[in-house]
Formats: structure tokens, sequence, C-alpha cells
């Protein structure tokens, strides 16, 4: 009875997005909406969500040993919500760091010293806070080494800043992602979808590049310093590992 009493106050015509991409006209799709709509109850919706501000101290440290041959290590910590400011500098923060192949931590730590087999950085964003994700996967005797070289690189950035020509890398990088995104129907209809749902609106593509386009160096210097504070970071990892050492 609590699900369908859920379903009949949330699930009314009023709170309903429904996004589409690809061939199709947009009056015959109005029509078979209109159709298939037509027993629903026309109420408005109330959007009763408030959230929860996130723990400001929140450091984790979990390791789950595992009979797996590899090390699977996730360390990261807060990000931003959806609507902050630092939505766009924070993501191409985490591209130029470890989001593409030219990035620092794919260049040093797996091309360079060979230590993962896979290594990443990237942060979703929700509606009321967000996260950054740091991940490697390695043999468990690099495991330690691993997350020391990742410290040891935002402790470099923290130092001497990002310089101006992977940022302009990690620019292109986003931009180029983004671009191609749209060459994908079921992106596209996502895109669109979660701009109505969560932003209110939905900025074209060219918004979007623009935004981007306008980051400087400052504003990544400052989402290091910002989100990636090292005593407050969490380790979440799987494997067999040395549970005294990491952290």
């Amino acid at each position: 009875s609590a699900i369908l009493d859920y379903f009949k106050e949330k699930f009314g015509i009023g709170g309903i997005v429904i996004s589409a991409a690809g061939n199709i006209k947009h009056k015959d799709l109005i029509d078979k909406i209109k159709k298939n709509i037509s027993g629903m109850e026309n109420r408005k919706y109330i959007n009763d969500f408030t959230g929860q501000e996130p723990p400001e101290n929140g450091r984790v440290k979990k390791i789950h040993d595992s009979k797996t041959s590899s090390v699977h290590m996730c360390f990261g910590g807060l990000g931003c919500r959806r609507d902050s400011e630092d939505k766009y500098p924070i993501s191409l923060f985490t591209n130029l760091f470890g989001g593409s192949m030219s990035s620092r931590l794919v260049q040093k730590i797996r091309e360079e010293e060979g230590l993962a087999y896979s290594i990443f950085s990237s942060n979703v964003q929700y509606l009321d806070t967000g996260v950054t994700i740091i991940y490697s996967a390695s043999s468990p005797k690099n495991a330690d080494r691993i997350l020391k070289l990742i410290k040891d690189e935002i402790v470099d950035i923290k130092k001497r800043g990002v310089e101006e020509v992977e940022l302009e890398r990690a620019k292109e990088n986003l931009k180029g992602n983004i671009v191609l995104s749209v060459e994908d129907i079921s992106s596209r209809m996502f895109r669109l979808g979660k701009g109505l749902l969560f932003d209110k609106k939905v900025l074209t593509i060219n918004q979007i590049l623009k935004k981007i386009g306008k980051v400087k160096k400052n504003d990544l210097n400052n989402i290091v310093d910002k989100y990636f504070k090292l005593d407050k970071m969490s380790l979440v990892a799987l494997g067999k590992l040395n549970k005294g050492r990491l952290l």
C-alpha cells in the first residue's frame, strides 16, 4: 500500500518528463503521448526532495579481502553539485588528471612506471552533492606505490599549479567528447531529459562549449585546493592488500 500511495502521489502527468531524439516528427510524438497518458491523473507534481548536507569529515578506509589476482582501488572524496559554478572546472580537472591517455595519472603510473592495468579519474554530480573518483586496477605488489604516486601528483599540482598546455589539452578533449556524444541518439535523448528534469533547462552544445572555454588555470587550482584534500579523501580497495600501509 505504501508503494501504491507513493506511485499515486508522485507519478502524475505534472511530474513526468518525456525526452525523445532521432527520426521523429514532433506532432506525431505529441499525439502518441496524449493518447497513452490519457488515463493518468492530471496532478501537479510536488517536489519535496531536500537532500542533505554531506559530512565534512567523511574519511573512510575499507579494505575488502578477495582472492582476485588484481587489486582494485577507489580513492576520492566530495565533489560539487549539478548547479555549482565548479561544474565545468572540476570536469576539466579530472580530465587532465586522469581522464584521457595524455592525462597525468595515465602517463605517469601506466605508461612511464607500468604499474597499473587501468587508471582514471572522474567526477559525478548530483542534485545535492557530488563525488570525485580516482580508480586503479593493478597487481597487489604495486598498490602501495600507485597510491603514493597519486598523492604525489596531487601535492605537485597544489605546489606548482596546472600548466596552460594541459588545460588546453583537457578542454579540447572534453569538448570533443561532448560533440561526439550528440552522434549517439540515446545520449542525446538522456541529455535533454536530464537537463529538464534536474536543471529545468537544456543548454545547447555551443553554450556548453563556451562555458568550458571560459575556464581558467586558476579555476582548476582552486578545484584542487577545495576538493582534493588528502586528509579528507577516502579509500576503498578490493584484493589482497597490506591493510596497515594503505592510506
